[in-house]
């Protein structure tokens, strides 16, 4: 079984009525955002099957205008 590796460390403190997290939540949505959009643009790397097809989908052409 793999070890499990967190993504990252937050850190919070209460401190009636306000709760503090260090990194802040703001920085917090910036980061998974930046993560998702990564799984969104790495996944278009891959093949992918035309829905109802035994065909491979159009390729698509990378950075530096290479065929991927």
């Amino acid at each position: 079984m793999a070890k499990m590796i967190p993504l990252f460390q937050i850190n919070a403190e209460y401190d009636n009525p306000n709760l503090n997290t260090h990194p802040p939540v703001p920085e917090m949505q910036a980061v998974l955002k930046k993560i998702k959009s990564n799984v969104i643009e790495s996944a278009r790397q891959f093949w992918r099957w035309k829905d109802g097809y035994c065909t491979f989908c159009d390729q698509v052409k990378g950075q530096n205008d290479e065929l991927v």
